[in-house]
């Protein structure tokens, strides 16, 4: 994430400077609109890799380290990149399908992020160990359930700030709750 985020900063620079009129990152990014999905069908992978800007991948990369290795205490790293991929792909298929059957929502949109990815590798690991205790922040003692709960809440609240965060929170919350409720012994 960090790397393909590194990029595309330099590339976005490098590419004003010559005058181009091209952007790496809309070639990336996950569009809702199936006619142009059907012809930029990697998007369903490499939206996941591509973030907005520096607070968005910092806030994903630190719920996805803190998380992460909590998830790994109890699951292998397969288990987690397979995880990590699955929420993705949950997560935009839901935001293809939310998109494209709401008369509400613009079916020509564009989604970075790994919102989905990480949100499913933190509920997981928040439901399969509901009560155990983590320091949030280093200061406040919190079981895992209640820290789960407030993520939920977190993206049902800013669900509701825009339309198309709408659409992309709701794709984030389907693939947390999703993945919640499967095994991870099914991920082998």
């Amino acid at each position: 994430n960090i790397g393909v985020f590194l990029f595309l900063v330099l590339s976005n620079i490098v590419l004003k400077l010559i005058g181009a009129n091209f952007s790496f990152s809309s070639w990336l990014a996950l569009n809702t609109s199936l006619p142009i999905l059907i012809i930029t069908p990697w998007t369903i992978i490499t939206h996941m890799f591509v973030h907005e800007g520096i607070f968005h991948i910092l806030g994903n990369l630190m719920m996805l380290y803190f998380l992460g290795k909590l998830f790994l205490m109890y699951f292998n790293s397969k288990q987690l990149l397979a995880l990590y991929f699955l929420g993705g792909l949950i997560g935009a298929g839901f935001l293809l399908l939310i998109v494209n059957i709401s008369p509400i929502f613009n079916n020509n949109m564009s989604a970075v992020g790994a919102s989905a990815a990480v949100m499913a590798i933190s509920i997981a690991v928040c439901t399969y160990r509901p009560n155990q205790e983590v320091f949030l922040f280093g200061m406040f003692k919190v079981a895992l359930k209640w820290l789960g709960l407030a993520l939920i809440l977190s993206t049902i609240f800013f669900t509701s700030c825009t339309r198309s965060l709408r659409a992309i929170n709701s794709a984030s919350l389907v693939s947390t709750t999703t993945r919640s409720s499967t095994p991870m012994a099914a991920i082998r």
